[in-house]
């Protein structure tokens, strides 16, 4: 059941590094973009770029301004429908599984005797 949950958390994109330089960022499209002033990477979609400052609206909804030679680094978000279709069927089956087991009980020998 644990996997189910932390599988769940898990993105149905999966990013690709960008060279920043060459890639021109495209607005509405996913990125991970990992600035000097936070550190680490923040997910979200590029809202607008103008010049040397990319406005940007992260995933719990923040709106940002960065300065893009701040950026350290970029990935560039892509939908995976592999991935989505193993978490989905994942937590399917987790479901249903664990609902299997609380109907019926798990049938595991405690003491040498079968409980159901």
């Amino acid at each position: 059941m644990l996997l189910v949950v932390v599988l769940l958390l898990q993105s149905c994109f999966t990013y690709k590094k960008l060279e920043l330089n060459q890639e021109e960022l495209i607005t509405g499209d996913r990125y991970k973009l990992k600035h000097v002033e936070y550190g680490k990477f923040k997910k979200g979609r590029v809202l607008s770029v103008k010049d040397s400052i990319i406005t940007y609206i992260t995933s719990n909804g923040k709106i940002i301004e960065l300065r893009r030679d701040g950026i350290q680094e970029i990935k560039k978000g892509k939908f995976s429908l592999g991935k989505t279709i193993v978490l989905s069927t994942t937590a399917t089956v987790g479901v249903f599984g664990a609902l299997w087991l609380a109907i019926n009980g798990s049938g595991l020998a405690i003491g040498g005797d079968w409980y159901n």
